[in-house]
C-alpha cells in the first residue's frame, strides 16, 4: 500500500471548508487477476457532478478485494496530499465499507494492513465518513479502473494540480519503475516526489509473483476469465505449444495457477515434455492433470477424481472436451468477487439430454452466491465469456429460490470444430425449433428449455410409424382426465427397456466400470416409466390391450413444444445429427416397489381435520420412541433402521454416516465407545427428525404415481392399487380393506385428501375381462377413475398424470376416521396475469441474455410469498379460533401463487391480518420473521413436539449419565493402580475450583458496585 503522504501547499481547486465526496472502485480480472483502482473526487457542497480530480492506477495481479481497499487508501491520501480537510467516501465494495465502519470483522491477512491504514488515514481529516453506495452510481470510479487494467498503466493526476508528466509522456512511461528516468523533461517538485513514490510502492506491492520464468508461466499471465473485449493471447512463437493443450487442461491450468500454488521453475518445462511425448494421442489430457495434481500442493493428496475416467474413455479411443463426449461438466461459483472456477466433476450413468447432443464440455454451470446482485450477474454473464481460448454465451438459468444456477454455451473456441461452431440463441433454436415454436412466451421457454436439460438415459429411436397421437379423455365439462400419460405396447416396454440396459452397461465400460454381455432382447419388469421425446414428457404406462409391435402413443397434454416428429409443418433428414436428439425415447425413471411411507407435517395436519384423532399420532411416537430405545441393544434392528433412513433421499446429509456404516457391516459390537457414541447421535438425529418433521412411519402407507384408467372401468370415487413385488401386501389391501385415502403434496386444502374405495382385479375381471387385461399388467401405481367431471389427480392440489405421485394409505386405524369432504375446486380460481408468460421470448441476441437473467432473478424475489403464505397457511390450520373460510382463503391464494409465481398474491391487506399471528411452539424453531409471539398449541403437532422434546431430553441424560459411568470406572482402576496420584488429582482440582469461584465473587462485586449488573 501506499506510504503516507505530506499534504501540498494550497490548491486553487480545494477549498479547505468544503466538504468533498471521494468515489473508489477496484477491478480484478480474475480475482485474482490482472487489476486496477480508480478514484474520483466531487465537490460535495457545489456542483456535485463535476469532477474535482481523478485518477487511475494500475495493481499488477491482486483479488478484488485487495484492489478495492487499495483504491480506498490511495483516494485519501490522494485527497489529503491536495488539501481537503472534509472528506466523504463512496464506494460499492460491501465489504470494504462495512469492514471500516465496523460491522464487520477484518480478518484475512491480506488486508489487515490495508484496512488498519485506511483507518489511521481517515482519523487525520477534520470531518470524515464512509458509506456504501450502488454499482451503477459509481461508474466512473469503475471506468477508470477497468482503463488501468486495460492499459496496465497509472496516472494519479493532471499537470494542474500533482504537476506530472503530460498525457503523452505519461503514455510512453512504463507501468511502473522502481527509479526515476534521468532524462524526464519535466523534473518533478520535492512536493510531488511523495505521489510520485505512494505509485512506485502500491506498484511494488501489488507485483504479481514471479511468473515470467519459464513458458507455461508467461503463457498463463495471458490467460483470463473475462467478460468484456475478447481473450488476449500470446505472440510468442515459444508458447504456441500452451495454445494446442486440449481445454481440459488449460481450465485446470487456470484453476491452479490463480491459486499460485504452481512452481515456477521445473513445472513448464515438465509440463513441455509431456505435451511432446504424448502430442496427438488421445491421452494427452489425462497424464497432463494428473501430472498437474501431483505438483499443485493444495492438491498433493487428492488425485483428480476424474483422471481414471478420462484414461477408460482414452482406451476407447474418446476425448473428454471434443466432439459430442459426456465425461466431465465444468463448474463455477459466482460471487461479489468475480467468477471462481470449481473443480471438473466426472458424470454418471445418467446425463443430461441437451449434453449429449452438443458434448457436456461445451457447458459451464455458474452457480450464483445469493449475495449477488442483479448487477453482478448481469456484469459477468450478460455479455460474452472467455474462459481458456473459448467464447462463451448464456443459453438458460434454473431458477430458484436459493442458489441460481446459469448455463453457458461454449460457442467457440478451443477443441470446437469450426464446423461445430453455434451461438447460444442457435442452440436453442435448433433444441427449440424456433420455425414450429415461434408464439412462445418467455416463461414457457424457460420452462421448456428445463426438458432439454433433464437428467435421462437414451433408449429406442423411433420411426414416424411407431408413433401415434391419440385423444385425450375429455369429460362433459371439458376438463382433461389424462392429462400427461400415454401408452406403450408390450413388445415397445421391451424394446425400450432392452436398449436402456444396452446403453447402461456401454455407458459403465465407458466410465471404467465392468460390462457384462446383455441379451438381445429382455422382458422389461416394469410396467411405466417418466420418459421425454423430443417436446413430449410425462408418464407413459403399459396397455397389453395393444397388442404385438412397437406402438407407442401420446396424448396432447403430453406435447410441450413441437419438433419434427410430431408436427405436420416440417420434416428433419433422418441421417442428420439432430434426428436421435429429437426422436429418441429417452427414460427419466422407472416405478419401482416403494418402501413403507412416512408422515408429514402436512398430512398430520390434513388427517387431524378430516376426523383422526391425536391419540393415533401419539400413538405412533410412542411406538417410535420405544423402538428408538432398542436400537442400542438390537444390532439387526439398527441395520435394519439405518438402510431405510438411507433410503430417503432427503436425509442424506443427516443419516449418511459412512463410519456407523462401516462398523455395522464390519460386525463391530455395540457396547464399543466409539460406537456407541455413533448409535447415539444417530437416535439424537432421528429424534429430531420426528420432532421437527413429524416422520413417522406407517406401514401401511406408500408413495405411488398417478394413472389414469384408460378402460373406464372405475367408478368417479372409486382406485385400484398396485405397489410391486410383496404379493402378501397385494393380497392383504384387495381382501382386507376396502378404502384408501391419498393426498398430494404439498397440500393446501381440507378436501385435497380423497377417500376412495379399492377395487380389486377380480372385480375388474367380472366388470370386463378383455379391458381388465390392462389391470393385469400393472405392477406399481395407483389407478384413478377417468369418469366424472374432474379427475381425482386434479382434486388433489391441481395435479396430474406426467408423474405427480400421492401418499396413500389403507390403514383402517387412518381411513375409518376420515370424514367425507369435497374438493375444492381449483378451476374456479381465476389465475392472475403472469407479466412473463404474456412477453414473448426474444431470439435477437442483443436481447437474449438480459431476457433469462430478468426471469431467473424475478423467480428467486417472487417466490418469497409462497413461503409466507404457506407459514400463514399453517398457523391458521392450528389456531382453534379461525374457521374453513380464512383458512381456505389463504389455501387458494398458496395454490395460485405456485402456478403463478411473478404475481404477487400476499398482499398489504394479508400483512396485517396474518403477518403477525402467533407462533405455535411447535414451530418456534423456523424463521418466517413474523411471528412475534408464541402459543402453546393443544392440537396433534404440539403433542407430538412435546412428546418427543421429553424423550430427546431423556436421551441426552441417558448419554450424560452412560459417560459417568464410563468416567467412574476409569477412576476406580486408576485408583486400584496408584491411589496416591488420584487423590493427588483431586486436591489439585478442588483447589482450583476453589480459586475460579473467588475470582468470579470478586468480578460479580465489581459489577455490582459500578452499576454494572
Amino acid at each position: 500500500a501506499p506510504e503516507p503522504l505530506q499534504q501540498s501547499s494550497a490548491n486553487p481547486l480545494i477549498d479547505p471548508s468544503k466538504l468533498y465526496a471521494l468515489y473508489f472502485d477496484g477491478a480484478s480480472k480474475g480475482n485474482p487477476g490482472e487489476s486496477g483502482a480508480g478514484i474520483v473526487l466531487y465537490d460535495a457542497e457545489g456542483d456535485a457532478d463535476k469532477e474535482v480530480w481523478s485518477g487511475y492506477q494500475y495493481l499488477g495481479r491482486r483479488t478484488n478485494n485487495e484492489a478495492e481497499y487499495i483504491a480506498l487508501l490511495t483516494g485519501m491520501q490522494c485527497a489529503q496530499y491536495l488539501g481537503v480537510q472534509k472528506l466523504s467516501v463512496k464506494g460499492d465494495s460491501d465489504l470494504v465499507v462495512k469492514q471500516q465502519i465496523g460491522e464487520y470483522c477484518c480478518r484475512k491477512d491480506s488486508l489487515r494492513p490495508l484496512y488498519a491504514q485506511c483507518v489511521e488515514t481517515g482519523k487525520q481529516f477534520v470531518s470524515f465518513d464512509i458509506s456504501h453506495v450502488k454499482r451503477g452510481d459509481n461508474k466512473r470510479a469503475d471506468e477508470l479502473a477497468n482503463i488501468a487494467v486495460a492499459t496496465k498503466r497509472s496516472d494519479l493526476g493532471t499537470a494542474d494540480i500533482f504537476k506530472t508528466p503530460s498525457a503523452s509522456q505519461e503514455n510512453d512511461r512504463p507501468m511502473s519503475t522502481s527509479h526515476k528516468d534521468d532524462n524526464q523533461e519535466m523534473q518533478v517538485e520535492a512536493e510531488d516526489t511523495n505521489v510520485e513514490e505512494m505509485e512506485v510502492v502500491a506498484a511494488e506491492s501489488a507485483k504479481p509473483l514471479p511468473i515470467n520464468e519459464d513458458e507455461l508461466c508467461t503463457a498463463l499471465s495471458s490467460q483470463c476469465i473475462s467478460s468484456e473485449g475478447s481473450p488476449t493471447s500470446s505472440s510468442d512463437e515459444g508458447e504456441d505449444w500452451m495454445s494446442q493443450l486440449p481445454f481440459i487442461v488449460q481450465y485446470e491450468l487456470i484453476r491452479s495457477g490463480k491459486n499460485n500454488e504452481i512452481p515456477a521453475s521445473k513445472f513448464g518445462a515438465d509440463l513441455k515434455e509431456i505435451h511432446k511425448s504424448y502430442k496427438g494421442q488421445p491421452s494427452l489430457a489425462p497424464e497432463l492433470i494428473a501430472y498437474i495434481y501431483e505438483q499443485t500442493e493444495a492438491w498433493k493428496e487428492h488425485s483428480a477424481p476424474y483422471v481414471d475416467i478420462l484414461r477408460a474413455a482414452c482406451n476407447n479411443g474418446i476425448t473428454a472436451d471434443e466432439s459430442n463426449s459426456c465425461l466431465i461438466s465444468f463448474h463455477a461459483m459466482l460471487d461479489r468477487d468475480g467468477l471462481h472456477l470449481l473443480p471438473p466433476e466426472p458424470l454418471g450413468l445418467q446425463t443430461r439430454r441437451i449434453h449429449r447432443q452438443f458434448g457436456s464440455h461445451r457447458f459451464l454451470e455458474v452457480r450464483c452466491d445469493p449475495e449477488c446482485s442483479l448487477s453482478d450477474i448481469k456484469k459477468h454473464l450478460c455479455s460474452k465469456l472467455y474462459l481458456g481460448g473459448r467464447t462463451y454465451g448464456l443459453l438458460y438459468s434454473k431458477p430458484s429460490d436459493k442458489k441460481q444456477v446459469y448455463r453457458l454455451f461454449a460457442e467457440s473456441g478451443t477443441g470446437i470444430a469450426r464446423g461445430d461452431e453455434l451461438t447460444a440463441h442457435e442452440v436453442a433454436a435448433l433444441c427449440i425449433p424456433k420455425e414450429l415454436n415461434s408464439d412462445l412466451s418467455l416463461s414457457k421457454y424457460m420452462k421448456r428449455m428445463k426438458l432439454c436439460f433433464t437428467v435421462t438415459t437414451p433408449t429406442l429411436t423411433l420411426t414416424p410409424d411407431m408413433l401415434e397421437c391419440i385423444d385425450d379423455i375429455v369429460s362433459p365439462t371439458g376438463n382433461v382426465m389424462t392429462d400427461g400419460c400415454g401408452l406403450v405396447s408390450r413388445d415397445a416396454l421391451d424394446a425400450i427397456y432392452s436398449r436402456y440396459i444396452v446403453n447402461r452397461e456401454a455407458r459403465e465400460a465407458l466410465l471404467g466400470g465392468s460390462s457384462s454381455p446383455v441379451p438381445v432382447e429382455l422382458r422389461c419388469k416394469h410396467s411405466s416409466f417418466m420418459w421425454r421425446l423430443g417436446g413430449l414428457k410425462g408418464e407413459m404406462i403399459l396397455d397389453d390391450r395393444l397388442g404385438p409391435g412397437i406402438k407407442v402413443q401420446y396424448r396432447p397434454s403430453q406435447l410441450k413444444y413441437d419438433v419434427p416428429l410430431t408436427s405436420d409443418k416440417a420434416a428433419i433428414d433422418a441421417s442428420s445429427s439432430a434426428y436421435d436428439f429429437l426422436h429418441t425415447i429417452e427414460i427419466k425413471a422407472w416405478d419401482m416397489p416403494p418402501p413403507p411411507a412416512h408422515l408429514s407435517r402436512d398430512i398430520v395436519q390434513i388427517l387431524e381435520e378430516r376426523g383422526v384423532p391425536k391419540e393415533y399420532f401419539v400413538s405412533l411416537a410412542r411406538k417410535e420412541i420405544t423402538q428408538l430405545k432398542a436400537l442400542r441393544s438390537d444390532e439387526e434392528l439398527l441395520l435394519k433402521r439405518y438402510k431405510a433412513r438411507k433410503y430417503l433421499r432427503d436425509s442424506k446429509e443427516l443419516f449418511d454416516d459412512d463410519m456407523l456404516w462401516r462398523m455395522l457391516t464390519a460386525g463391530v459390537p455395540l457396547n464399543e465407545p466409539v460406537m456407541q457414541r455413533k448409535v447415539n447421535d444417530f437416535i439424537s438425529e432421528e429424534l429430531q427428525s420426528f420432532r421437527e418433521k413429524s416422520r413417522f412411519l406407517v406401514e401401511k402407507s406408500r408413495h405411488l404415481r398417478m394413472f389414469p384408467d384408460v378402460t373406464g372401468l372405475l367408478e368417479p370415487e372409486e382406485a385400484f392399487i398396485a405397489i410391486g413385488d410383496d404379493q402378501s401386501v397385494q393380497y392383504e389391501i384387495e381382501r382386507h380393506s376396502t378404502h384408501l385415502v391419498a393426498m398430494r403434496l404439498p397440500s393446501y386444502f381440507k378436501g385435497d385428501l380423497r377417500k376412495l374405495k379399492i377395487v380389486s382385479k377380480s372385480e375388474l375381471l367380472q366388470r370386463c375381462p378383455k379391458n381388465s387385461v390392462f389391470f393385469n399388467g400393472i405392477t406399481v401405481g395407483l389407478i384413478l377413475s377417468t369418469k366424472g367431471d374432474r379427475s381425482q389427480a386434479e382434486m388433489m392440489s391441481g395435479g396430474d398424470f406426467d408423474g405427480d405421485a400421492a401418499w396413500c394409505c389403507w390403514d383402517d386405524d387412518i381411513v375409518s376416521h376420515v370424514s367425507e369432504c369435497v374438493a375444492a375446486d381449483t378451476s374456479l380460481c381465476d389465475p392472475p396475469v403472469d407479466y412473463f408468460k404474456q412477453r414473448p421470448i426474444k431470439w435477437s441476441e442483443p436481447h437474449w441474455s438480459d431476457s433469462i437473467v430478468d426471469f431467473t432473478w424475478h423467480h428467486k424475489y417472487d417466490n418469497k410469498w409462497l413461503s409466507k403464505l404457506c407459514t400463514a397457511l399453517n398457523k391458521l390450520r392450528d389456531i382453534p379460533r379461525y374457521g374453513f373460510d380464512k383458512t381456505n382463503e389463504v389455501a387458494t391464494k398458496a395454490f395460485l401463487q405456485v402456478d403463478n409465481p411473478f404475481t404477487k398474491q400476499w398482499t398489504d391487506n394479508d400483512e396485517r391480518k396474518y403477518g403477525g399471528l402467533p407462533e405455535p411452539h411447535w414451530n418456534v424453531s423456523s424463521n418466517d420473521g413474523y411471528a412475534k409471539k408464541t402459543y402453546r398449541s393443544v392440537k396433534a403437532l404440539g403433542e407430538l413436539f412435546d412428546l418427543l422434546e421429553e424423550a430427546s431430553t431423556k436421551q441426552q441424560q441417558e448419554i450424560e449419565d452412560e459417560m459417568n459411568i464410563h468416567i467412574q470406572r476409569k477412576i476406580f482402576r486408576a485408583e486400584e493402580k496408584n491411589p496416591a496420584e488420584v487423590n493427588r488429582i483431586r486436591e489439585e482440582m478442588k483447589n482450583r475450583l476453589i480459586d475460579f469461584n473467588k475470582t468470579m465473587r470478586k468480578k460479580i462485586g465489581s459489577s455490582e458496585r459500578n452499576d454494572e449488573v
